[in-house]
């Protein structure tokens, strides 16, 4: 007999071709997918996450399905938030501030840090570096940036001053010795 022509019979130890409405998990697959899902999220890896999530949402736990949906939910806003576009030194800068009012701290360092990369003699980066590093309580990194900034301008001494943003920080020992001279 030819098998050429006849018809293909299904191997019932494969998993059936994809139907239209995927399989709910059993209760141990539906915490493995869970446990890999947030493994995704955590690791900012939200495109991967969305389907685990989806998969667990359709498992027994209620409990488990409710998170999964919440989770995919955040990833879908995360992804859905514009990228910021950062084509200019200047740019980078100006998020770096925006970063820096929303007390995003880390994040503003970073940005800062990537200027002076570019350029290490820009007096503002490094007058909001001692900013940024005196709101973290880092005083030390904090005076050695405002140091430099007044050394670039030495009108950075008198802003210092005046500005709101020092006012906090102001009293530490090495920034006060640095504004007072």
């Amino acid at each position: 007999m030819s098998t050429r022509n006849s018809p293909s019979i299904p191997d019932r130890n494969q998993p059936a071709a994809s139907s239209s409405s995927p399989v709910p998990p059993n209760y141990q697959q539906q915490e493995e997918l869970y446990t890999q899902a947030m493994r995704f999220y955590r690791s900012g890896q939200l495109r991967e996450a969305i389907p685990l999530f989806e998969q667990v949402a359709l498992g027994p736990s209620a409990q488990l399905a409710h998170a999964a949906r919440t989770h995919k939910a955040a990833c879908e806003r995360r992804l859905a938030q514009v990228e910021v576009q950062l084509e200019t030194l200047e740019d980078r800068y100006t998020y770096a501030v925006a970063l820096m009012n929303a007390r995003r701290l880390d994040e503003a360092l970073e940005q800062l840090q990537q200027v002076l990369v570019h350029d290490e003699n820009c007096d503002h980066v490094h007058y909001a570096l001692a900013i940024c590093y005196g709101l973290k309580g880092e005083f030390e990194k904090a005076a050695e940036h405002l140091k430099k900034a007044i050394e670039l301008r030495p009108e950075n001494r008198v802003k210092a001053r005046h500005d709101p943003d020092f006012e906090s920080i102001a009293q530490h020992p090495q920034l006060r010795q640095l504004l007072s001279i």
